[in-house]
Parts: C-alpha cells; sequence; structure tokens
C-alpha cells in the first residue's frame, strides 16, 4: 500500500467508497440500459472495417480513406478489440470506462492530498463523488464513447504538473493529445505553467518528450490521410462554427455576436447542476435549478481566486478560463462530451471554492454546518439525477435506437443496392447497420458532403441544402426535415417518393419523458423517420 494512502485519513476512506460506487454505477447502467451512443458507432465502424482488410475509414465507397473520426485512442481501443475478436470493439471499450472510472477517482483523490491543494474531508467528498455518479460521466463511456478516458487523462496531466518530474509530465502531455486535439490548450497551459516557474530547461525537455511520443500518430496520419487534421474537424468548420461573415455591417455583426455569445454562455451554465442531456436536449429536471447553478459557479469563481493566488494552482483557472472560452466563441453547441473533463476541471475550484469559505467560517458552528450541508445536497440530487437518467436511457435505447434507427439501417441493407447513396443526418446507426456509402451532414465522414456544403452560402448550409445539390439516390428524414424540404426545394422535392415509414415506439418514448418529468415527444425529434427514393431509374 503507498504510504500516501493512510487509512486513517477519512479522505482515503472516500476514494475506495468512490471507486467501488464509480464501478458499480457503471456496470449497472450498462446492465441496465446497453445504450450505445450514435457517435460511437461512426468510430468502432472504422475499427470494424480495418480489421476486415477494408482501411481505417467509415466506408470504402467513399474514395480514399477518410480520417472520419476526432479522438485517436477513440479508435485505437475499438481497434485492438475488432483485431483480437470481431464484434468486441463496444464491450472493450465499456470495460476500459469502468477500468478509466476506477482511475479517475484515484487521481482525484491524489490532487485532492496533494499539498500545494490539500483539500478538506468534505471538499474531497464532493470531488470524488461528482466524478463517480455524475449522470453524463457515466453516460457517455458506457455507451462507447472515450469520454471517462479524456477525463482521467486530464486530471492525470494537472496531477503530474503538481507532482513535478519531466518524464511523468511528458507522458502525460503526449497521452492529452492522444485522447483529443482541443488538448492542445491543456499542454500549452501546462507547459505555460513550467515556464512560470522559471524552469525553462525543464519545460523544453517536457515539450520535446511529449511531441516525440505523439509523432507517431502525426506520421501515420500525414501518410495514410494526407493530414494530421481530422476530417471531422473539416466538416464541422463549414457548419459548426459561426462567422456571420455576411452581416450588413459591423454595428449588426458586433450584435449578432453579443447575443450569440450570451446564449452559448448561459447553454454552459446549465452545467452546473444536475440536469439530463441524453436526446441531445438539455432538461433541467431537478426544479429550482437556476438557484443551483449560481451557487455553484459563485463557489467555483471564489475558488477561481483562490487558485489564481496560489503559484502552483494558477494553471488550473488559466485552463478552466481558455477552455470556456473556446466553447463559448468557436461553438454553436458543444458536444454533451466536450464539455464534461472541463467540468472535471470547474469541480476542482468549486471545492477550492468550498474550503476558502471553510476557512472564512472557522469559528462560526452555524456556517461550517451550512457549507457542510452543500456537497451532501448537491451529490444527493446528482444521484437522483442518475438513477432517473439511467431509466430514461433505458427507453431511448429500446424505443429509438433498438425499435427505430437500427430497424431502418437493416431495411436500408436489404433494399438498396451496395454502391447506392444515402443522405441523412443520423450517421451511426444507419452506416453501421446499413453498411451503405452515407451522403451525412455536416460530412464528418463524407468528403463528398463536405465539397457540396463548401459550395452552399454559409447562412443557407442544411442537410436539406446538401440533398437540394447532391439528389442522392436514396433519403432517410424526419417529417419535418421532409415538410421543410417541400418548402425550401419543391422542384428536388418532387424527384422523391415515399418509400417506408419507421415509428419509435412511443410506450418507451413516453416511459422516458416521465422519468425526467417532461413529455417524452418534446424531448427528442427521432420518433418517426421516412424514406424516400429518387424517381430516376
Amino acid at each position: 500500500m503507498n504510504d500516501d494512502i493512510k487509512q486513517s485519513d477519512p479522505r482515503a476512506r472516500w476514494m475506495w467508497f468512490f471507486i467501488a460506487i464509480a464501478v458499480l454505477v457503471r456496470m449497472a447502467f450498462w446492465i441496465a440500459t446497453d445504450r450505445v451512443w450514435e457517435d460511437a458507432l461512426i468510430t468502432i465502424r472504422h475499427a470494424e472495417n480495418a480489421a476486415r482488410g477494408q482501411g481505417l475509414t467509415h466506408h470504402p465507397l467513399q474514395g480514399a480513406p477518410v480520417h472520419g473520426f476526432t479522438s485517436p485512442i477513440s479508435v485505437l481501443i475499438p481497434l485492438v478489440a475488432e483485431c483480437v475478436q470481431q464484434g468486441s470493439a463496444l464491450f472493450l471499450m465499456r470495460v476500459v470506462s469502468c477500468i478509466a472510472a476506477a482511475f479517475t477517482i484515484f487521481i482525484a483523490y491524489r490532487i485532492a492530498i496533494e499539498p500545494s491543494v490539500n483539500l478538506s474531508s468534505t471538499a474531497t467528498f464532493f470531488l470524488l463523488g461528482f466524478l463517480a455518479i455524475e449522470f453524463h460521466q457515466i453516460l457517455f463511456g458506457i455507451a462507447g464513447m472515450e469520454t471517462q478516458c479524456v477525463v482521467l487523462i486530464n486530471l492525470f496531466a494537472f496531477w503530474r504538473f503538481l507532482a513535478g518530474g519531466i518524464a511523468s509530465l511528458g507522458i502525460a502531455l503526449s497521452l492529452v493529445m492522444w485522447a483529443r486535439p482541443d488538448g492542445v490548450l491543456l499542454v500549452g497551459i501546462l507547459l505555460l505553467g513550467v515556464i512560470l516557474q522559471k524552469r525553462f530547461l525543464h519545460a523544453a525537455m517536457v515539450g520535446a518528450l511529449a511531441l516525440l511520443l505523439f509523432a507517431p500518430w502525426i506520421l501515420f496520419t500525414e501518410i495514410y490521410y494526407g493530414s494530421y487534421v481530422p476530417h471531422t474537424i473539416v466538416a464541422k468548420k463549414q457548419t459548426l462554427f459561426r462567422t456571420f461573415s455576411d452581416a450588413p455591417d459591423s454595428w449588426t455583426y458586433s450584435q449578432l455576436w453579443a447575443s450569440e455569445i450570451w446564449r452559448r454562455f448561459n447553454f454552459l451554465r446549465l452545467w452546473f447542476s444536475p440536469l439530463y442531456g441524453g436526446t441531445g436536449n438539455v432538461i433541467n429536471f431537478v426544479r429550482g435549478a437556476r438557484p443551483l447553478q449560481i451557487l455553484y459557479l459563485a463557489i467555483a469563481l471564489i475558488g477561481f481566486a483562490d487558485a489564481l493566488r496560489r503559484p502552483s494552482l494558477r494553471v488550473l483557472p488559466l485552463y478552466v478560463a481558455m477552455y470556456a472560452s473556446y466553447l463559448v466563441i468557436m461553438m454553436i453547441q458543444p458536444a454533451w462530451w466536450y464539455i464534461l473533463p472541463w467540468l472535471g476541471n470547474v469541480a476542482i475550484l468549486f471545492v477550492l471554492g468550498l474550503d476558502r469559505l471553510g476557512r472564512y467560517a472557522e469559528g462560526n458552528g452555524i456556517a461550517k454546518q451550512a457549507l457542510a450541508t452543500i456537497p451532501v445536497v448537491y451529490l444527493s440530487l446528482y444521484a437522483f439525477a442518475t438513477v432517473c437518467g439511467t431509466f430514461a436511457e433505458r427507453h431511448v435505447q429500446l424505443g429509438i435506437e433498438n425499435a427505430c434507427r437500427a430497424k431502418i439501417g437493416k431495411w436500408l441493407e436489404e433494399h438498396v443496392v451496395a454502391d447506392a447513396w444515402v443522405a441523412c443526418e443520423c450517421l451511426g446507426y444507419l452506416g453501421t447497420y446499413s453498411n451503405r456509402p452515407i451522403l451525412d451532414y455536416p460530412g464528418l465522414c463524407s468528403p463528398r458532403s463536405v465539397r457540396a456544403i463548401a459550395q452552399i452560402p454559409e447562412r443557407k448550409r442544411s442537410l436539406l441544402a446538401l440533398i437540394d445539390r447532391e439528389k442522392p439516390e436514396w433519403l432517410v428524414l424526419r417529417p419535418a426535415e421532409w415538410a421543410q424540404f417541400e418548402r425550401d426545394h419543391p422542384a428536388s422535392w418532387q424527384e422523391y417518393e415515399l418509400v417506408e415509414r419507421f415509428l419509435a415506439d412511443r410506450d418507451h418514448i413516453e416511459a422516458m419523458g416521465r422519468w425526467v418529468f417532461a413529455d417524452g415527444l418534446s424531448l427528442t425529434i427521432d420518433e418517426e423517420f421516412v424514406i424516400l427514393q429518387h424517381r430516376r431509374p
């Protein structure tokens, strides 16, 4: 047993407790829901094709291999599984996520007991509990995403910065880049932290080691794909990063940006309390969420100021601020899994704020008791949200994914010729189960989509505009999209005929809504799809 883990220290007992909780709740979620996330299937498809000798690409008919995934580890873990046993990629991703969850709690504990941090038992209780039971920390890893590994690597890099050492920090920073390209922000901040400590040679050696360990992936992608930059980023840049370049004047341009920045900031604020974001919508089903969010943000800001005053901790608030700016300025609405590693860092600021308030309240028994109650209240609400979210996701999987989207993919495989193109938004399920080339929007795995979208004016870019331009053989649309297609592109609309209709299981959708205290039909747009075929011979 490591000498740093003292069994008499209540923080160590919390560590062991929450390691067990983290693994158990993830296994329970796995068994209860068998949830498979749409985007996980996109990446797993690359690994499956590579193991079959068709290339590390989503579909061979897209042309040369396409770098249709963003995170290197998100494809390498499934690739290992597929090379050993075909069909085991999702299983290994889930197992790795459970293991990574246990190590996440361990690393968070090591951060808590670092002399420069030294969290109280109450603060440690909240930090470990948040990482163990927050619903989305559980959902995405077990649903096949690399999210839990990214959270672990993010915290590991911060811990190694606090602990010092060239080799361990260099390895940690290389892992950050293997996790996600936007990890370059954390790499830059931690190297800046070393430089601010006037350890210039140390910073150079750490940076060189990190680059050396990540260089193989850069070389591979440059040779194999022709570019290190993932095709997903190229596609998203055209549709998800708003520029307002067509604003008529500078005043309108400024107003548009101010309104948009405020909207995006408010979206991030929602994540400062328990919520449900499993269907693509964010639902604050814990009533009175706004005061909880404001309180959480206020305490985190106290921790932000406290960390800025500590030379060894300055990098943490700098990174939190930089990544928040990246989310708010660069993205119209970031995917949920982009936010979760950042929320782990915000949680550290929150507990630093709790401890700072605890020092202010010394000698005041009532204030001390109130502060000790805050983590318990928040974690109780997070646990409640996780229970409700788990049952909601079970109904999503059964009622939408299995009963509708997977069935559509299987229907396409049976009725569509192998080289016919299908236009749709649901690339993961439809691409996996149909094994057909997909003209997806925004073109995550389709260079054809990206080339076509580039020719469409920025404000008019959409799946329907893409279909109007390319006129693929088959369409899979939601009824609202089909109606919008008729209004916006009537000439193209007349070229297609309705072939089949698929409905999600309404009982499951309504049950999902009841678990999050909302109308299930207002939580999802995937309750119905229509399949259309072009009328040409």
